[in-house]
């Protein structure tokens, strides 16, 4: 139950700054390395079982891909002719 509770926190008022909450891949990284440190603690028998299963995360929205159009492709293909990386980027 604290834990689920100072996950909600952190997406609610996580930053440092005041201004907010943290985005839903630091929390994940966060609750890695907190699962790592109890499950450690459970193979050292101080703990009969972790605590951290069960615990809800923050969904994570996947970013949106943006395609160029035939036009922005076309356009890109013409100014990487005479670029030194042209062919890099093609």
């Amino acid at each position: 139950m604290h834990i689920q509770q100072f996950y909600n926190d952190l997406t609610k008022n996580g930053r440092v700054d005041k201004t907010g909450g943290l985005s839903a891949k630091t929390i994940r990284n966060i609750h890695v390395a907190f699962r790592r440190a109890l499950e450690q603690a459970v193979n050292d028998d101080l703990l009969m079982k972790n605590p951290i299963r069960g615990v809800s995360l923050p969904r994570q929205d996947k970013p949106v891909k943006e395609i160029l159009t035939p036009e922005q492709q076309k356009s890109l293909e013409k100014q990487c002719l005479d670029h030194p990386w042209g062919n890099g980027i093609l």
